[in-house]
C-alpha cells in the first residue's frame, strides 16, 4: 500500500508516513502462540546421590594422545575416534593401551554463569574401568 508524503511539512510529515507504515505492518502482522515451557525434571542437588545417567557414559579412550591445539598446543586423548580436550580426573592414560571406561560429566562451575574464556563448563570424572587391554591385540 503506498503511503504520499506530502512536500510541506517535511520531517514532520515523513514521521507521520513511517508511523503509519509501522502501524499498518503491525496490525497485520501474524501472531504467534504462546510459548510454552518446557517441563523440566528436578534432581537432587547432593554431590552424595549416584551420578546422574544423563552424564554418565561409556566411552573408549585410544592408546595414544595426538596433537591438538585448545588454548594452546597440547596433548589431546581420543575418545570415541574424536579429539578429547579435557582430562578425566581420576584417569591415568597409559599408551599402547586401549579403554573403555565409564565416566561422569560434572558442572566445573555450578550456580555461576560466567566461566573464565579459556576454561570448560564441564569436567569428567573416571566411575570404572571397564576394561583395558594392548592396542597390539
Amino acid at each position: 500500500m503506498p503511503v504520499a508524503v506530502p512536500k510541506a511539512g517535511g520531517a514532520l510529515a515523513v514521521a507521520a508516513a513511517i508511523g503509519l507504515v509501522v502501524s499498518v505492518a503491525c496490525s497485520t502482522a501474524p501472531s504467534l502462540p504462546a510459548a510454552t515451557p518446557e517441563p523440566t525434571a528436578t534432581r537432587p542437588a547432593s554431590r552424595t546421590t549416584p551420578a546422574e545417567p544423563d552424564r554418565v557414559r561409556e566411552v573408549t579412550v585410544g592408546p595414544q594422545r595426538v596433537e591438538c591445539v585448545g588454548a594452546a598446543p597440547q596433548l589431546c586423548l581420543v575418545v570415541d575416534d574424536a579429539l578429547f580436550y579435557d582430562e578425566i580426573g581420576g584417569f591415568e592414560h597409559e599408551a599402547g593401551y586401549e579403554y573403555r571406561l565409564r565416566i561422569e560429566q560434572y558442572d566445573r562451575w555450578p550456580g555461576q554463569t560466567e566461566i573464565p574464556q579459556d576454561a570448560g563448563r564441564y569436567g569428567y570424572r573416571l566411575l570404572e574401568m571397564l576394561e583395558k587391554k594392548s592396542a597390539g591385540r
